[in-house]
């Protein structure tokens, strides 16, 4: 009986590594496909307050920015955590995203790359604005939160993209 065990052993182990095999380059193909650091803009209103969630097709942990809590231009400064080989010039390119139609507050989003010793991504608003920034859940993207002027208080913290389509 061990007989017939064994040639079947034999033949399932080279399937097995051949769709390991396959399934790692389709993934690491559609990875680095875009050659890009951004995913996407996305922009949403809601209680008074503009969310903006800026997404990488790379997990990036958001660092620090400056200015800390409001100007016309915000600079933050991020690290990449898992990044391929193939994909690491794309982190230096200066590359700016398209914007969705309706974009206010925001002029411009770019990713700077490496300026001195860090990687940059900068928003430039229309006009100086109030904010605070956060790192996404999922490490894919940075959040920024701008209130109206005329808003009194804090952005509600648990807004989540569901909410906007209310």
């Amino acid at each position: 009986m061990n007989k017939f065990r064994r040639p079947l052993y034999y033949l399932f182990v080279p399937f097995v590594a051949i769709a390991i095999l396959v399934y790692a380059n389709i993934s690491l193909s559609q990875r680095t496909e875009s050659g890009k650091v951004f995913n996407e803009v996305l922009i949403s209103e809601y209680q008074g307050c503009y969310y903006i969630c800026v997404q990488f097709d790379y997990p990036m942990r958001y660092m620090n920015h400056f200015p800390f809590d409001q100007g016309k231009e915000l600079r933050i400064e991020l690290q990449p955590m898992d990044v391929i080989r193939s994909d690491v010039p794309a982190l230096f390119r200066v590359e700016a995203a398209s914007l969705p139609e309706d974009h206010f507050p925001l002029s411009e989003v770019v990713w700077e790359g490496l300026m001195g010793n860090s990687l940059y991504l900068t928003l430039h608003f229309q006009e100086e604005e109030s904010y605070s920034v956060s790192q996404c859940t999922n490490f894919r993207g940075v959040l920024v939160t701008v209130p109206e002027k005329d808003r009194a208080g804090e952005c509600p913290a648990n807004w989540t993209q569901e909410q906007s389509a209310e």
